[in-house]
């Protein structure tokens, strides 16, 4: 049993939180508190700063962000208060190295940590911290257990035609443990729908409508008023295969709105390939510079995709691979009956770019490289009235098409689907002549702009793309690196400094052996 702490006069601060586990639905964060203010009273505390996560896990499956955790920490390193009470160790943690985060709290800057049903560890001996590791992987381990009895249930109940929870995907709404359909939203799926393959009208317009006449999407308690429709949710709405029964795991599991046949000429028009927005370097249009498919996965070599997340009062922006919005990839990512697919890389965004640019600008000043690209083009030029002779036939395609067009052949849809291929062969040729011909390559546009290029953090997210796939192909990511720890922690004795040096080291070590750059050769194949 632990040794209990003495009691010292001081300022205290509480943390109570709440999961979805059983404990937490017992000890809500009300009771919590009340209990830690008790603990506080009869301890001749001063409670001057209370926390609270409410309904977030802490257990190393989670993948939630604990904001209030983390500014728990930040304002007890500047010596808020000198005592942290909490209802017991697991509602603090349960991830072994968030204990260290703790340990490192009371070594360092004294911060006495109390609970209520946990007892007191001292942590400012060797037993009191080995005790207090314990506690962390014995509350580890359990909460990994626990989450592998309701993965496993949620796979049965998958397998078995079930729904496993969550927001009812859009058309229909809970009843006893199950989905049917919901009238309202089903009356927007099908009016939707016969826009869409009756009338031929495209998502924009029906969205427009929609708004015009003041229609929103779900009603909610976190969005009491519902948000105005946007084209890319009713794409996701359209395309779900919840429309036509299946669970997430393609077992049927409730009534259908729609029949298979429907659903697949949505699919069809809703997800043609040729139907997505294109800059002009040819990638996919991002929010992002690093967004479009210019970063893949190492492991199934599909676009990384970027996701935002607000981190206290900045952004936060994660590429990651999401193989299964790019269709199944069973060698690469094997997919059970919870929906989750193994080996998908995640990386952030900012230091990638930022390493990408750092590549990128060792590729522009690598003289050899391009005095040979010199020598290339000149031994190209043969090929160049091949190119035109090419070129001349696809512009008697183009024109081909908007004749038929004229004539009422082809339907303004097919128009517009092959006009886009002609016109990308088109550009693609164009590329080759201006090659061949001896065009400026990516380092005579750039020669004597030096101060354009050093002020890049400031470009636009399409300048900076546009600027990469001028001198990169793709960018591959693989998993984090053996041998170098995900999480870098303040060593004893450690100045800030030296500290903020290592660990942007080991982050930059972790970039060197996970990203391969595959520069883009300035003389195009064919």
């Amino acid at each position: 049993m632990s040794k209990p702490i003495p009691v010292v006069p001081g300022r205290a601060a509480i943390y109570t939180r709440i999961s979805k586990d059983t404990e937490g639905e017992k000890v809500g964060v009300a009771r919590q508190l009340a209990d830690c203010i008790a603990l506080a009273e009869s301890s001749n505390l001063d409670v001057v700063a209370t926390f609270s996560d409410n309904d977030i896990g802490a257990s190393t499956r989670s993948t939630k962000a604990r904001p209030q955790f983390e500014d728990m920490l930040d304002r007890a390193q500047r010596g808020e208060f000198t005592h942290l009470l909490a209802y017991s160790n697991s509602r603090l943690t349960r991830r072994p190295r968030e204990v260290e985060d703790l340990i490192h709290l009371s070594e360092r800057y004294g911060v006495r940590i109390r609970t209520v049903v946990s007892g007191d560890d001292d942590l400012s001996t060797a037993d009191g911290r080995m005790v207090a590791r314990i506690k962390g992987n014995v509350d580890a381990a359990e909460a990994e257990r626990t989450g592998e009895r309701v993965s496993a249930a949620a796979r049965h109940r998958l397998a078995n035609g079930g729904w496993i929870g969550g927001v009812p995907p859009f058309g229909y709404k809970r009843e006893d443990k199950g989905l049917i359909p919901n009238p309202d939203e089903v009356a927007l799926v099908e009016e939707a729908t016969r826009r869409l393959l009756d009338l031929d009208e495209s998502l924009y317009s029906i969205v427009k409508s929609w708004v015009q006449r003041g229609t929103v999407t779900r009603v909610s308690k976190t969005k009491p008023n519902g948000t105005t429709w946007r084209h890319s949710a009713l794409r996701a709405a359209l395309t779900n295969q919840a429309l036509i029964g299946l669970n997430s795991a393609g077992v049927p599991a409730w009534d259908p709105i729609i029949d298979v046949d429907t659903f697949e000429r949505l699919k069809d028009k809703l997800i043609d390939p040729r139907r997505v927005a294109m800059n002009p370097d040819g990638r996919k249009s991002a929010k992002y510079a690093l967004g479009g498919g210019l970063v893949v996965c190492g492991w199934c070599g599909k676009p990384l995709s970027a996701i935002a997340r607000n981190v206290g009062d900045r952004k936060e922006v994660k590429l990651v691979c999401r193989s299964f919005l790019n269709g199944s990839d069973e060698d690469n990512h094997t997919t059970g009956f919870d929906g989750r697919s193994t080996n998908r890389v995640k990386i952030d965004h900012d230091g990638l770019l930022e390493y990408a640019f750092e590549r990128a600008f060792e590729h522009l000043n690598d003289s050899a490289y391009w005095e040979d690209q010199k020598r290339k083009r000149a031994d190209a030029g043969s090929d160049t009235a091949k190119h035109r002779d090419t070129r001349k036939a696809k512009e008697f395609e183009r024109e081909r098409v908007l004749t038929q067009h004229r004539v009422g052949a082809i339907s303004d849809v097919r128009l517009v689907a092959d006009l886009a291929i002609v016109d990308a062969e088109l550009a693609a040729i164009n590329q080759k002549i201006d090659t061949s011909s001896g065009g400026p390559s990516a380092r005579d546009v750039w020669a004597g702009r030096e101060s354009k290029l050093k002020a890049w953090a400031k470009w636009q997210p399409g300048e900076q793309r546009l600027f990469l796939s001028m001198l990169i192909d793709k960018i591959e990511v693989g998993n984090w690196p053996r041998g170098i720890p995900t999480t870098t922690l303040p060593k004893k004795n450690e100045t800030t400094d030296q500290f903020k040096l290592r660990r942007s080291t080991a982050a930059r070590d972790a970039l060197k052996k996970r990203v391969t750059i595959h520069p883009l050769d300035d003389l195009r194949s064919e």
